[in-house]
């Protein structure tokens, strides 16, 4: 963004009898006072001030598109790369990568549900985007480091596998022992019928 307004700009706009909303970069400014001088009023006055804050957003929001295309670039080549690593050799070199967060801000909404989630380098090569994340950091899992247990897997966009939690692995054992002893009583039965026999 630009610098903000410097404190003559807005004692002059003060002066010139300016009231609309106040600038928040020189830019701004210099566009009010234009527009005040010009004895435009001050609706003109607001008008540019807000012309320029327009331009200066969409100046933005281009800025941040060139970022993330160069940043996908930069992705791809790296997963090249590791295909191409993983092609000469025994074993693979590269796994894909486990998303960490970032130490100095939150996970956002969007990148929650990737958070702490391994992404194998098939699924990351078929859908690079999704290593461009903007409040994670995919860190590289190599061949010879083991997943954390129970880690949820990244299908596709969106789609997460999540280990089964202790609740499914608790009901699983006690409907086994339910069964082991049905069995148990079952034969019990079917021994105490042959012996009547």
């Amino acid at each position: 963004m630009d610098q903000p307004p410097s404190n003559k700009q807005l004692d002059f706009l003060e002066r010139l009898k300016y009231s609309g909303e106040m600038p928040q970069s020189t830019d701004e400014a210099t566009a009010a006072i234009t527009a005040m001088l010009a004895k435009e009023g001050q609706a003109s006055a607001q008008a540019a001030l807000m012309r320029v804050r327009s331009q200066q957003q969409k100046a933005k929001e281009r800025e941040a598109k060139q970022a993330a295309r160069r940043q996908l670039m930069s992705v791809k080549q790296d997963l090249k790369f590791m295909q191409s690593e993983n092609r000469f050799s025994d074993e693979p070199e590269y796994l894909g990568y486990i998303f960490q967060p970032l130490d100095d801000e939150p996970t956002s909404p969007e990148d929650q549900l990737y958070r702490g989630a391994f992404i194998s380098l098939e699924v990351a090569t078929k859908y690079p985007h999704l290593l461009v994340r903007e409040t994670l950091d995919p860190m590289e899992v190599l061949g010879s480091e083991r997943l954390p247990h129970r880690t949820p897997v990244v299908l596709k966009p969106g789609k997460v596998r999540r280990p089964a939690g202790c609740l499914s692995t608790l009901l699983t054992m006690v409907v086994l022992v339910v069964l082991g002893l049905g069995l148990l009583i079952g034969a019990a039965i079917m021994a105490i019928i042959y012996e009547w026999v």
